[in-house]
């Protein structure tokens, strides 16, 4: 019996079917910032090992991932991670059924590198010293909340600027959340800086900064004297940070940290482009608002990115889990 033999005209309408395939995800990519399509429509993610789906955040960074198997990643589905995280900035998990317990959180954040322990030993959850509290639950008995609040988390900051190592990048686990409030606020700080008029670029180029942990620390007595002697060394950090993977310029002088510009000897001159900054980055419409659900997770890139709490009333509780991997 004879075969029937393929004609151009096969190849060409499959090329037609892939084109039409292509054009349908990017469409439903771009759609899906307006209408919220299920997650089995999103386009799937490259890299892992079982089928992962991704959607946009915002039109200018961030991205959601549906799929992840955090207990069964293999170290190629961490790398596909990483790369999501560095590409988009801030990457939010949502729709687990449950948190991940701290035994699992620690293990699962260790893959990415070495985890850092936060100088405030109160806000260190037990038996995992590397998982650092958020939240404004207060401990009556010490008069002081049991992990990290107030003006030094709810000012934009990067994490870990104050520290001569500090943070690549920031797990961030929603365990209890508020009824009102309790937002976490991020801004692009590459794009940020992309809109700084030049002359700010050339004036503040090379520039570099003393980023100090107790500049809006308020509550020092809740401190041990240990714990106060290694909050008071102030680390030195570029104003403007280059991304050492994606290659970007960054604004890196935060509200929360940044003292100083070295190189600007007037103190007055060094406030007023501080502020200049500080305004900017406030102001900056690249900005994205996390309202948080009860077991979402976040990752973001402290070299792209800066954040804040926005604050909730102290009567609602709020509990977050923080895991950071260190730079170096």
């Amino acid at each position: 019996m004879a075969q029937k033999q393929k004609t151009p005209w096969d190849s060409h309408i499959f090329i037609k079917i892939l084109s039409i395939l292509v054009l349908a995800s990017a469409f439903i990519w771009e759609l899906s910032d307006i209408v919220h399509f299920p997650s089995i429509f999103w386009p799937i993610a490259t890299g892992f090992s079982s089928r992962v789906h991704i959607n946009k955040l915002t039109d200018g960074f961030g991205a959601t991932l549906v799929g992840l198997d955090f207990i069964n990643m293999t170290d190629d589905d961490i790398k596909a991670l990483e790369k999501i995280i560095w590409t988009h900035k801030l990457v939010l998990v949502r729709g687990n059924k449950m948190s991940l317990p701290p035994v699992e959180l620690h293990h699962f954040s260790r893959r990415f590198g070495t985890l850092a322990i936060h100088v405030e030993g109160a806000s260190r959850l037990q038996d995992f010293p590397e998982i650092t509290r958020i939240s404004n639950i207060r401990d009556n008995t010490k008069n002081t909340t049991i992990g990290l609040s107030g003006k030094h988390v709810e000012s934009f900051h990067a994490d870990l600027s104050w520290s001569e190592n500090p943070a690549t990048l920031s797990i961030l686990q929603s365990v209890k959340k508020p009824a009102h409030g309790g937002d976490t606020i991020f801004i692009d700080t590459q794009a940020a800086y992309e809109d700084l008029p030049q002359f700010v670029k050339d004036a503040l180029d090379g520039s570099t900064g003393k980023y100090c942990y107790l500049k809006l620390m308020k509550e020092i007595a809740k401190l041990s004297a240990s714990e106060i002697a290694a909050a008071e060394k102030c680390a030195i950090h570029p104003i403007f940070r280059l991304h050492p993977i994606i290659n970007k310029v960054g604004i890196y002088a935060n509200p929360s940290d940044t003292t100083v510009i070295n190189e600007v000897k007037d103190r007055s001159d060094s406030d007023y482009w501080l502020r200049y900054l500080f305004d900017h980055v406030e102001n900056s419409p690249h900005r994205y608002v996390h309202r948080w659900q009860n077991n979402d997770l976040l990752f973001w890139d402290n070299r792209a990115v800066q954040h804040k709490a926005t604050g909730c009333p102290p009567d609602e509780p709020r509990l977050l889990y923080r895991t950071l991997v260190l730079e170096k």
